[in-house]
């Protein structure tokens, strides 16, 4: 998808093979990418024109693999996220802070998985991408660009690509774009539900919905760490 939108930038589309009892699983291919092999696109300084001259002297028997790719897409987003650590960024207006993220954005040589393939074809060479790696990477990519011919009845070239999975939470796995509106449910619930059965005067001005409560060294709710969590939202919606 060429357009630049939610659907390409943040959802993806998957397909789950699900293995057939009693029916042997053919034994493919897959070629294997040493550590040292992986050349690392952002901190080589690479751009369009490097990465070209690159691929210009790919010969039949080798592969360039390029990680750490940024992820044209989300680049803005992703600069946007860097710029709100940044104390500099602090002192910009509204309209200067975001103009600034634009031009850094515009700076840095980013590719979507379209251009890849492109730059690839141009190359006369096909390219393997992997998303693998999008949370170490900040959303970068990695691609093997190859020569390779596909083994006998495959359809392609299967490479192994590195993951950054391992170990990690289930939770961190997956993104919840709707927990806003789960959260502000849950509150309108709550509100309700407590109008029905106290008196006016006695329904909370707030309703804030925690993970877990604060505990203090001794093992008991902090509740100055509660009145924190309190104090910030109603801070965030001014007067």
């Amino acid at each position: 998808m060429k357009a630049t939108n939610e659907l390409s930038c943040y959802r993806y589309a998957a397909v789950v093979h699900v293995k057939q009892k009693g029916r042997q699983q053919q034994d493919q291919k897959i070629r294997q990418v040493k550590d040292e092999e992986w050349v690392d696109f952002t901190k080589r300084g690479m751009d369009r024109k490097s990465l070209q001259q690159q691929l210009s002297a790919l010969s039949s028997s080798s592969i360039i693999a390029v990680s750490n790719i940024p992820y044209s897409k989300t680049i803005v987003s992703r600069c946007l996220v860097e710029s709100l650590d940044d104390v500099a960024a602090e002192k910009l207006c509204d309209q200067d802070w975001l103009s600034s993220v634009h031009k850094k954005a515009q700076r840095i040589s980013s590719f979507s998985a379209t251009d890849l393939v492109e730059l690839a074809q141009g190359a006369g060479c096909q390219v393997e991408i992997s998303w693998s790696r999008q949370k170490s990477q900040h959303g970068g990519l990695d691609a093997i660009f190859h020569q390779c011919t596909p083994e006998k009845g495959e359809d392609r070239v299967l490479f192994r690509f590195p993951t950054d999975h391992a170990e990690r939470p289930l939770h961190s796995l997956s993104s919840k774009p709707l927990q806003q509106q789960d959260l502000q449910r849950t509150q309108q619930q709550l509100r309700e539900m407590l109008q029905d059965q106290l008196p006016a005067y006695m329904v909370p001005q707030t309703i804030t919905v925690l993970d877990a409560m604060p505990l203090n060294q001794n093992g008991k709710v902090d509740r100055n760490v509660l009145a924190q969590l309190v104090q910030e939202p109603t801070a965030r919606q001014g007067p």
